[in-house]
């Protein structure tokens, strides 16, 4: 348990504290659930598991942990609230998440079917784009995660309010340096794509 709270500390830069043992997973390792010490509301579990193969002898564990998920689930809605106005049904996604197999998808496979997903009208785009850099800006102030540089602006999923599929999300690209100028290029140029492949109403 302590290896577990020096660890986390030693990457997010802040405090946790132990909550209790969860159960315990295929390599026999505890599955402990921990909190940041700075929001006890954020409950999240980490384990230790075998590596396989590993490239050397000393890389015998590797970690799971679902920190920034979790963090995600249960915080990012007051963001979208007071950016976008858009409420976020957290209890249901949160539900959703501890339902899903992540060993079948990913997180980001898992974002794009919940409300998270910013639905961008078609004459908004450079409002948007405004809106999307200044939620990844509120994001990275979080003090959970303000010291590794917040989640990044391309796991904020999006859609264009008239494409025929919306099933369907994306992602900004994180090849680029991000600020509102990239942000707006990168959602202008995508409309454009989608616009000249007929996937536009």
């Amino acid at each position: 348990m302590k290896n577990a709270l020096a660890y986390m500390k030693a990457y997010y830069f802040i405090d946790f504290e132990y909550s209790r043992v969860i159960g315990k997973n295929d390599d026999g390792s505890d599955i402990l659930e921990l909190y940041p010490k700075l929001n006890p509301d954020i409950k999240f579990n980490y384990q230790q598991y075998i590596i396989q193969y590993p490239l050397h002898k000393t890389d015998k564990y590797n970690v799971s942990k679902n920190y920034e998920e979790v963090l995600w689930i249960k915080k990012y809605a007051d963001v979208y609230q007071r950016t976008l106005g858009k409420p976020v049904n957290t209890d249901a996604i949160w539900e959703a998440y501890q339902k899903t197999d992540f060993t079948q998808t990913s997180f980001l496979e898992f974002l794009r079917t919940t409300d998270y997903v910013i639905s961008i009208p078609p004459n908004s785009i450079p409002e948007f784009s405004q809106k999307i850099y200044a939620m990844s800006q509120a994001i990275a102030e979080f003090p959970e995660i303000s010291r590794v540089g917040g989640r990044r602006i391309d796991e904020l999923p999006y859609q264009f309010e008239n494409q025929k599929d919306l099933s369907r999300a994306y992602f900004l690209s994180n090849d680029f340096s991000f600020n509102e100028e990239t942000t707006l290029q990168q959602l202008t140029q995508h409309y454009q794509y989608m616009k000249d492949t007929g996937e536009l109403k």
